[in-house]
This record gives structure tokens, C-alpha cells and sequence, in this order.
């Protein structure tokens, strides 16, 4: 067996292990799925692999989460910045700036960049591949990775996918105004 199939291989196992213990959040388990599928896609020369996140991308981000200086109650748990997830063990020196939340905000958007990069399969433009990385900042890696929406676009249906964005417009199974907004908005710049 060539070197570049046995590794092929091993990453295929280890994706396998962690798709059974992966959620729906950017917790450690999802990140590392990532990082492995990631690794696959660098192995078969993914469509997006190259790809990332303009400033306009990561901008629209910003102004759709809105800045909190200090920590919130959101639907999972606790989040401060431009909607960083406060993960069990972190803490922050409250009020934080908006430089810091800045930096929280680019490498949060690195994991989201990731996910759409490790699971999206079929080419994408920039304005897609912008408004799936805010779509994946918002609703997590695990949820995008299991979603209607990925398997469709993955089989070529770009519109069926768009459509599916708006879907995601609850929160505890009540449909939220201010994410009926995000999503109308993360559809219009998919067809940017």
C-alpha cells in the first residue's frame, strides 16, 4: 500500500470514530473532526480547500452578531464579543474590548472556515463560501456537518441548499425575528 493510501486510511478511521462522538457545538471532539476532515480533503484536493474568508465575510459576521463587551445567556450556554461561545474553563476580564473580541471573532471564524472547507465537496464562489462560514459561526460545525442543507449542496442542488439556510431560524424550537434577519441575509449574499 502507497504511503499517501495508508494515511488516506488512517484518517478515513480516526473520521469515522469521531463522526460517532461529534455534536452539534465547536467543542474539542467536533474541532478535531474537522482538523481529520480537514486532512482528507488536503489528501483528495478538495474544491474549497484554498479558500477563505473575506474581509467583507468577516465583517458581515461582526454586524450580525452584534458586539456585547461582557457576557450574555444565548440558547447553549454563555457567549461575549461578537457571539464567542464561552467554552467550560474560559473566563474573560469583563468588560472586554472590542479588539479582543476581534480576535475572538478570527479565530472562532477559523473554525467555522474549516468546517465548511473539510465538508463542502462540490466548488463554491466567494460569496457563498462567505455566507456558509456565518451561517457555520452561528449554528456550529456538528449542526452543519449533519445538515439537509450540506447533503443537498454537496449533491449540487446550490438553491435547495440557500433555501435550507432558512430553516435555521429557531432557537428552542421558537422561530426568532432576529434569526429570520441572519438567515434572509446569509441567503442574499450566497447568490452575491
Amino acid at each position: 500500500m502507497k504511503a499517501g493510501a495508508a494515511a488516506l486510511a488512517v484518517f478515513a478511521a480516526v473520521w469515522f470514530l469521531l463522526n460517532r462522538l461529534g455534536g452539534a457545538s465547536n467543542g474539542a471532539v467536533d474541532v478535531a473532526l474537522i482538523e481529520t476532515k480537514l486532512a482528507l480533503a488536503n489528501l483528495s484536493g478538495g474544491s474549497v480547500i484554498n479558500m477563505r474568508l473575506s474581509k467583507s465575510g468577516l465583517q458581515a459576521i461582526a454586524e450580525r452578531e452584534g458586539f456585547s463587551a461582557t457576557r450574555y445567556k444565548d440558547a447553549s450556554g454563555y457567549s461575549i464579543g461578537y457571539g464567542h461561545f464561552i467554552q467550560i474553563g474560559e473566563s474573560f476580564n469583563e468588560p472586554i474590548s472590542r479588539e479582543e473580541a476581534g480576535a475572538l471573532l478570527a479565530a472562532d471564524s477559523e473554525i467555522a472556515q474549516k468546517a465548511v472547507r473539510a465538508y463542502v465537496t462540490v466548488p463554491l464562489s466567494n460569496a457563498q463560501y462567505d455566507s456558509l462560514v456565518s451561517l457555520v459561526y452561528n449554528i456550529g460545525s456538528g449542526a452543519f456537518r449533519k445538515s439537509t442543507l450540506l447533503k443537498n449542496l454537496n449533491a449540487g442542488d446550490y438553491t435547495g441548499a440557500a433555501g435550507g439556510m432558512l430553516a435555521w431560524n429557531k432557537s428552542g424550537g421558537v422561530v426568532l425575528a432576529a434569526l429570520d434577519a441572519r438567515r434572509a441575509a446569509e441567503y442574499q449574499q450566497f447568490f452575491g
